[in-house]
């Protein structure tokens, strides 16, 4: 499932806000779930809530009751969820995941409060461009106007969301690696996303490895909660050596999508016995580093968007500055 908007975002937050509430008081998972069943606001939470607890109720695990919604709940949620059964920090989990969305709600909310403007601008632009078109709907000919406007539109739409649709976890491993290559080579949006992925990776293996979970089995579980079909891969291709009893942190080197400030900062974790310390604080500045990231890119999309529509405008004007002496030229000749 695509969680794109700030409010569906929020939803989940609050949906597991409201179960690690529910938990901390004692109640179990299945009463829970049936409460948020009956009570929730939104239809979405509420259709989950009722599989969850339609698997509890028939003597499944939490985790297995998850399996047939792997196309609904995301990833992360799957890693964290699952650890926090195993561990008995369920609490713990859920307050993660609760805290994760409510950030993520914060900064598309600010991103989209950013752009609704310039992006305004931009339609205005691609409806009123070239002006003369104008006439069409003065005499009445509202289709013909539009009609030559369907395929910019339609490419300004597709611009916007067809990456991340392609970049969803129901396309093919092919079609994600290609697209997220595209990004990542985009200037500060690539750097967002890594930090994103690094972040994501490193909450759910610090869950992971508090569950007991051996390396072998918690980094690839933490790598398909990244989100990243890079860091997927790069974890697949030291997934036999992991296996072999290699400590990660020997077979990470030398691969550069994992930051040094991760390499260095998970030897030490190992060296002391506090990997899961190690991964709290990791996860935490990859989070922050994102965010920072983010904000430069908040500040720069909309100035981007708004150099593109001063071009058109100018574009405009001397597209009718060009008619305008072209009629004045007929003038003269007839004259």
């Amino acid at each position: 499932m695509l969680l794109i908007l700030p409010g569906q975002i929020k939803r989940w937050s609050n949906f597991y806000y409201e179960l690690a509430q529910l938990s901390r008081s004692g109640i179990l998972p299945l009463d829970a779930l049936k409460k948020i069943q009956k009570d929730g606001g939104s239809q979405e939470i509420r259709q989950i809530a009722r599989q969850l607890a339609f698997g509890l109720s028939s003597g499944r695990s939490l985790t297995t009751s998850m399996r047939p919604l792997a196309g609904t709940i995301p990833s992360l949620d799957q890693a964290l969820l699952a650890a926090g059964e195993t561990s008995g920090r369920m609490e713990q989990s859920l307050r993660a995941l609760s805290s994760y969305y409510e950030r993520d709600a914060q900064w598309r909310s600010k991103l989209i409060g950013k752009l609704l403007y310039p992006l305004a601008l931009l339609v205005g632009g691609v409806l009123l461009y070239p002006s003369g078109h104008l006439k069409k709907i003065i005499d009445g000919d509202v289709i013909g106007f539009f009609k030559p406007k369907i395929l910019p539109l339609g490419a300004l739409i597709g611009c916007i969301s067809l990456p991340v649709w392609l970049s969803s976890q129901t396309q093919s491993m092919g079609i994600r690696s290609t697209i997220e290559n595209f990004l990542h080579s985009i200037p500060l949006l690539g750097q967002v996303r890594a930090m994103g992925a690094m972040a994501r990776f490193c909450l759910a293996l610090e869950g992971l490895v508090s569950a007991g979970l051996t390396p072998d089995q918690s980094w690839p579980m933490a790598a398909r909660a990244s989100g990243s079909i890079r860091l997927e891969a790069t974890v697949s291709k030291i997934l036999p050596q992991l296996k072999s009893g290699k400590s990660p942190s020997d077979l990470i080197s030398g691969h550069e999508i994992f930051p040094a400030q991760f390499i260095s900062q998970y030897k030490t974790g190992e060296l002391a016995g506090q990997i899961d310390e190690s991964l709290k604080k990791l996860a935490f500045d990859f989070s922050e580093a994102a965010e920072n990231k983010m904000q430069v890119l908040i500040n720069w999309l909309p100035r981007i968007i708004y150099a593109f529509a001063v071009f058109m405008a100018i574009k405009q004007i001397l597209a009718g500055v060009q008619e305008s002496t072209k009629v004045y030229d007929e003038m003269l000749k007839n004259f």
